[in-house]
């Protein structure tokens, strides 16, 4: 009996021993021995926990020595770029030098986009659903987070061996929360940018994180302050920085908004009051004055508001800090990381891409030493494609040698999508209303091969089908047979007295073979054949039939950063087209067409000006084939397409001021001034001749595309009022 109770009692000590030895390991290591270890940790709040780093600022200026950290959402990505050893001032550089409206945009740069995803802008089809065994798949969340990651995977590579925890100098913890349970999950192994990736997956704004069978999303929904898990750690005092939003009273509530907002906050108080209760008499509070009225997405408040409200908050508690100061025994730095050698490239690609098309876009060989401004640049390279969710990087070790993983996924409704879309044009005097519905396959075959069908219903309806087949890894060279039908009704010169409309049905085919110079400019050559039926309620125009059949050379350079809203950059364009009859053209007419439009922007002031000029040769193109003036930003008091002719000319200067000074605002005011007219002989064109035209309007980055509201004003006391959902300019 004594001999059991020896051993059980050694067996106690043993386990007490590996306990405190562990712990130990975690939470500071062997060095510390003369002190308490101390703990952080950081809270969840989106945009308002920048305060951790005011709250970092000081600590540092005290002489606080931090051992562990764990930290949940915002906590986390703070957290565990402190873990690797940067400086407060760092962290406030890294705020400071981050384009936050940029970093929650998952569409890659437009300047990265080939030449068909730029096509995509002039569709109109802002909104789409996965279609997959006939059942719709709806995004997993509004931002997959793909350049978040990107920017911290970087500032990981830079400060340690491989972005692993292990790797970290100050050991750290990330909480999320299991989907699936409910359960909070700490996560400490691997990727600590995944991690923290995972922790600040907010539902319906990120995706969620698959790890293995789990779906990881914010950790703030299940322990938002987790100061249970750096006691596990073996932290002995405890530094908590509670950055929550604070619950609105009852007479907040009144609209159905406040409360949803109201019953998360719910949600996250529930999960910190118990840590906050589990407190000892040693351990610290620290709760950032925060005005409830800041948001959680309001970053551009962060280094004159809620950056100095963390420090704030830390000075009120400077007296029990201070308790602590351990001025010799800082924080622990990472020592110097050199560039490791890359031995070799592990691709991971789930899409339906190629892995051939893959590493071309990537652009990657090994061995060679890691460069992260080229690796990066070919991981823009390949989520440039398009349809995809997400495409990353890793650093991996494998038999004590580096290399370098990158992860291709799939949008999760991909490679079927059923597209959606209104294009509307409306003044005092004419409405067009149009429902857009598109069905887009892609990933037809490795080169990324995509067919898509559109149909248009409403006042202008259509159908068009298109197959895109790109002939080369580099998407050089592309092949593009395309149909269609549609059918508009036309306002008719001011000439002709006795019918004021025409209607136009035309339907035919065509092909075009292209060449890609980068991503910015696109040579090409095609042949259409179609057929026009061009008719009236009244005895102008005589009722006919018109074969067509044209040949054109097209030349387009689009380097602007927004197709409908641009700051920066030029869109250029020529063509010429030539309708013969030895492609069974009933008329033979020559057209060129040249448009140049140009953007500017300072602070949120942009500038914008453009001119087009649009000309017959021969004086000679049939009704349906003239140009057409009117509308907004082509002469702005005219209504949609009243003017025609054989010869069009126009110019144009414009500004638009944004109205928050942050760039996540969607919304501006603009006003433009256009000069220009339509001319039936070309001898007869003269600028004395040109119309002048202005426009006021507001601009709004809907769901649906880019909407704008506005009055046009022309000379001769011409004016409309006008609503635009589609391309602008």
């Amino acid at each position: 009996m004594q001999i059991r109770v020896c051993v059980w009692l050694a067996g106690v000590l043993l386990a007490v021993l590996a306990a405190e030895i562990s712990a130990s390991a975690e939470c500071g290591g062997e060095a510390v021995i003369d002190r308490p270890r101390i703990g952080l940790v950081l809270g969840g709040g989106g945009a308002r926990g920048m305060a951790h780093i005011g709250v970092i600022e000081e600590l540092e200026r005290l002489g606080i020595p931090v051992d562990c950290i764990a930290g949940t959402s915002m906590g986390a990505l703070v957290g565990g770029l402190y873990a690797t050893g940067m400086s407060a001032a760092e962290l406030r550089a890294l705020v400071e030098d981050l384009d936050w409206a940029d970093a929650f945009d998952d569409q890659a740069p437009r300047r990265t986009r080939p030449a068909q995803r730029r096509r995509d802008d002039l569709l109109v089809l802002p909104a789409s659903v996965g279609i997959r065994d006939r059942e719709i798949i709806l995004p997993e969340g509004a931002f997959s987070g793909q350049k978040i990651e990107l920017r911290l995977a970087r500032e990981l590579s830079l400060r340690t061996r491989d972005g692993s925890f292990a790797s970290l100098p100050i050991p750290f913890r990330a909480v999320a929360t299991d989907l699936a349970t409910g359960a909070a999950v700490t996560l400490s192994e691997g990727s600590v940018a995944r991690a923290m990736r995972a922790s600040m997956s907010i539902p319906a704004v990120f995706t969620p994180i698959r790890d293995g069978e789990r779906l990881l999303v914010d950790g703030a929904l299940a322990n938002n302050l987790p100061i249970d898990v750096v006691r596990a750690m073996g932290a002995e005092v405890i530094i908590a920085v509670d950055v929550a939003t604070p619950l609105m009273d009852s007479t907040a509530m009144r609209s159905a908004f406040n409360v949803m907002r109201q019953l998360s906050h719910l949600m996250v108080q529930q999960n910190t009051r118990p840590q906050i209760a589990s407190m000892g008499p040693d351990d610290i509070l620290i709760e950032p004055a925060i005005s409830p009225n800041l948001g959680p997405m309001d970053f551009d408040r962060a280094v004159d508001e809620i950056i100095p409200s963390g420090r704030s908050a830390a000075l009120a508690q400077a007296d029990r800090l201070r308790l602590h100061a351990r001025p010799g025994a800082t924080t622990r730095r990472p020592d110097p990381v050199t560039t490791p050698e890359l031995a070799y490239l592990e691709l991971d690609n789930r899409s339906e891409l190629s892995d051939a098309l893959v590493l071309n876009r990537l652009g990657v060989s090994t061995p060679t030493p890691l460069d992260i401004d080229a690796l990066e640049t070919g991981v823009a390279r390949v989520h440039a494609l398009g349809r995809l969710k997400q495409v990353r990087w890793e650093l991996v070790e494998r038999e004590e040698a580096t290399g370098v993983r990158v992860t291709v996924e799939p949008d999760i409704r991909a490679p079927r999508f059923l597209q959606y879309g209104l294009k509307l044009s409306a003044n005092n005097t004419r409405n067009a209303l149009n429902l857009r519905l598109g069905w887009l396959e892609t990933a037809r075959d490795g080169l990324g091969a995509e067919w898509r069908a559109i149909a248009q219903i409403g006042e202008e309806p259509g159908l068009a089908a298109e197959y895109f087949q790109p002939l080369d890894l580099e998407g050089r060279f592309h092949l593009r047979p395309s149909a269609f039908w549609e059918r508009q009704r036309i306002p008719l010169p001011e000439g002709t007295q006795r019918i004021n409309e025409a209607d136009i049905i035309r339907y035919g085919a065509d092909m075009e073979f292209g060449y890609a110079f980068g991503n910015a400019a696109v040579a090409s050559v095609g042949i259409r054949r179609y057929r026009t039926d061009v008719s009236s309620l009244n005895a102008e125009p005589t009722p006919s039939e018109i074969d067509g059949g044209e040949w054109r050379l097209q030349l387009l350079r689009d380097s602007l950063d927004d197709a409908f809203f641009p700051s920066r950059g030029r869109r250029s364009s020529a063509l010429y087209r030539r309708s013969v009859s030895a492609l069974g053209a009933d008329a033979g007419f020559e057209q060129i067409e040249v448009f140049h439009f140009g953007a500017h922007t300072q602070d949120r002031l942009s500038l914008q000006w453009s001119a087009v000029a649009m000309l017959t040769l021969g004086d000679d193109a049939p009704l349906a084939n003239q140009f057409r003036a009117g509308g907004f930003s082509r002469l702005s008091g005219y209504r949609s397409q009243e003017l025609a002719g054989q010869h069009f000319i126009m110019g144009l200067l414009g500004a638009r001021w944004r109205l928050s000074p942050s760039q996540l605002s969607p919304a501006a005011v603009g006003v433009t001034l256009e000069y220009g007219n339509v001319w039936e002989e070309r001898s007869d064109i003269r600028l004395r001749d040109g119309l002048a035209n202005a426009s006021l309007y507001f601009g709004y980055r809907s769901p649906l595309g880019p909407l704008y509201i506005g009055y046009g004003y022309g000379e001769g006391s011409r004016s409309a009022v006008f609503l635009s959902l589609g391309r602008p300019f």
